[in-house]
């Protein structure tokens, strides 16, 4: 039992290596996220032609660390296809996961083998909470900061924990705010379920978010973006709807009611059931903050999902007879009503989401192109031969020149949303264009097993399904500005 939870973890991260470049189709904000890092390796500066401000000026994200981290593994390993960015990601969550678990044993949550692989088996059983671990985005990075915060928690020394703490604060918030905003609701787990008061840690770790706020924000206010910043900060959030996705894991739902009965059963220490608020406070609570501020898409559930299932594997051994029972079948069946069935839905479908047969259509339908425009979800494979690669995000603040040169399109024939409809993007770039070739593999190889298509319900499963078009005349009529506005949106 005692290699139980490490095995778990192998056997997750080996399965994922296999299939990471096409287990998920490529999302729009994986492009938004790493173009950064690929233009500063490409000696382009740290710059974005997929973001909403002008690709000559520094990238003003609250994501910077992410870029920075994934640039250096860039230039390191010389991965930048999807597949090595995509494993970057595998590589920062397992770690962060690992060095949760190791501050989990040495703060006393988990006090036997069988406690550590219950969390991870609830883990990784989540809908969400392994998503971190599939997509090029910044919550893989944040896993390893909130593994990295516990275990330093744990250090004998206190100078060490205060100084793990500020550093804790400061990447948590050159990371994301919405992570500096976690980091300190799961202080309120450490706070609950410790009997010694880390009243220097807080503050230390407060004062380490509050610093790499001012230094971010004095960093793009000398560079001239910092009002660019605080508006894709806090002017952007995902829709009502798309919050409500977040909300949808069974393991958050069903982790939430076995703390809620810990909390209100007779018999169950009073630790352990300060350990159960506390997971409700910092799991479904934290969902709770995000949703209210529009920060909780279902990429989030793993911030919720962490604590939840902590607090779970830390208090369940209390439970006893039937209710024990009862509880862990409860566990089981979420468990496998989560990322088992999503795997299964996207392991049937992965045959028409190869990239690589779109990586070779797009060199052959791009051979002589230095410029293109595309949609987020054909990013990688137009990137994959290092041209300039734009996307809907940059389009308004593009010059006459950069559109000018834009010389290919790759779109999906129908798209939902508004601004990377097929009409519009030609309206908006303006001149005459052709179409030059389609690729729809989605169209050709079935699902393995047809009667598992009804798994698609569970999550986003696209296929690729694209269009090129190629400029006739290299001369664009001139644009009307105003015009451009109606595409700044969100991914």
């Amino acid at each position: 039992m005692r290699w139980v939870s490490w095995i778990l973890l192998a056997v997750y991260a080996a399965f994922l290596l296999a299939v990471i470049g096409d287990f998920r189709a490529v999302m729009g904000d994986e492009a938004a996220y790493i173009d950064p890092a690929l233009r500063w390796c490409d000696g382009l500066g740290f710059t974005s032609a997929a973001w909403w401000q002008s690709p000559e000026q520094l990238w003003a994200c609250n994501v910077p660390l992410y870029a920075v981290v994934a640039a250096a593994w860039v230039k390191v390993t010389g991965l930048s296809s999807l597949w090595g960015l995509r494993a970057l990601s595998l590589l920062l969550y397992v770690s962060g996961i690992a060095f949760w678990i190791l501050g989990c044993r040495r703060a006393g949550w988990f006090k036997s083998p069988a406690q550590q692989a219950v969390f991870v088996a609830l883990l990784l059983g989540s809908l969400y909470a392994t998503a971190p671990s599939q997509y090029i985005r910044p919550e893989a990075l944040a896993a390893l900061i909130l593994g990295l915060s516990l275990w330093g928690q744990t250090l004998s020394s206190s100078h060490a924990r205060s100084l793990a703490a500020f550093l804790s604060g400061v990447l948590a918030s050159l990371s994301g705010l919405q992570f500096a905003v976690t980091l300190s609701l799961f202080g309120l787990v450490w706070w609950l379920g410790t009997s010694i008061k880390p009243w220097r840690s807080l503050v230390w770790c407060l004062a380490g978010g509050v610093a790499g706020f001012l230094v971010l924000a004095g960093i793009y206010f000398h560079s001239g973006v910092l009002e660019i910043f605080l508006r894709s900060t806090f002017g952007l959030g995902s829709n009502r709807m798309a919050q409500w996705h977040g909300w949808r894991d069974p393991m958050l739902w069903t982790g939430s009611a076995v703390l809620v009965l810990a909390v209100l059963q007779h018999g169950i220490p009073r630790r352990e059931r300060y350990w159960a608020a506390a997971g409700l406070a910092a799991g479904p609570g934290l969902a709770a903050v995000l949703f209210l501020l529009s920060k909780y898409p279902q990429y989030y559930g793993f911030l919720a999902a962490l604590p939840t299932c902590t607090a779970v594997a830390a208090v369940y051994p209390c439970f006893r007879g039937g209710v024990r029972l009862g509880v862990v079948l409860l566990l089981v069946a979420a468990s496998l009503a989560g990322f088992p069935l999503a795997a299964l839905m996207n392991w049937n479908l992965m045959s028409s989401r190869q990239h690589d047969s779109l990586e070779r259509w797009t060199d052959n339908a791009l051979d002589d192109v230095p410029a293109v425009f595309v949609d987020p979800a054909a990013y990688f494979a137009a990137k994959h031969s290092k041209r300039l690669v734009y996307t809907h995000a940059v389009l308004p603040a593009l010059t006459s020149d950069e559109r000018n040169g834009i010389e290919a399109l790759v779109l999906m024939p129908e798209h939902p949303h508004h601004h990377l409809k097929r009409d519009t993007v030609l309206q908006l770039l303006g001149g005459t264009w052709k179409l030059a070739g389609a690729f729809r593999q989605g169209d050709a190889p079935p699902s393995r097993f047809p009667l598992l298509d009804v798994l698609s319900r569970l999550s986003y499963a696209g296929t690729y399904r694209f269009e090129v078009w190629r400029r006739e005349h290299p001369r664009m009529e001139k644009s009307d500005d105003d015009s451009l506005g109606a595409i700044r949106t969100g991914l």
